[in-house]
């Protein structure tokens, strides 16, 4: 599906439901890299928020954790509004904003604060 800085993401199927996940497969260098994403889960752990990607397991497999989110469809907010077909009307905008910041307010709340969030790729 796509990679990136932090790890490559794959689409998944659980054998039992046929549920649809996203897998998040993060490479593990050294010993910080383990505790950077331990400390990832354990705040994803805690978090619940319809705005939020909700993070269902996460396994550790030799130099690699792989973590099982909800998966989102629809491609990239920002694919999205750069695409000449699609209309970014005043209502849309609103609620794109709306929508986010109410994530960002949650994660607040909670003590947290986001540190990768960007307008683009």
């Amino acid at each position: 599906m796509i990679s990136g800085k932090f790890g490559e993401v794959k689409r998944c199927v659980e054998r039992n439901t046929g549920g649809h996940f996203a897998a998040k497969f993060v490479p593990i260098a050294s010993a910080e890299d383990r505790q950077s994403i331990q400390n990832e889960i354990a705040i994803m752990n805690k978090l619940r928020h319809p705005r939020l990607i909700q993070l269902y397991d996460a396994y550790a497999y030799k130099d690699e954790v792989v973590m099982v989110l909800e998966l989102i469809t629809g491609g990239e907010l920002f694919e999205r509004i750069i695409d000449e077909s699609f209309d970014l009307n005043e209502t849309r905008c609103i609620r794109f904003m709306s929508e986010i910041l109410q994530g960002v307010e949650y994660i607040h709340a909670q003590g947290v604060i986001h540190l990768d969030l960007k307008v683009s790729v």
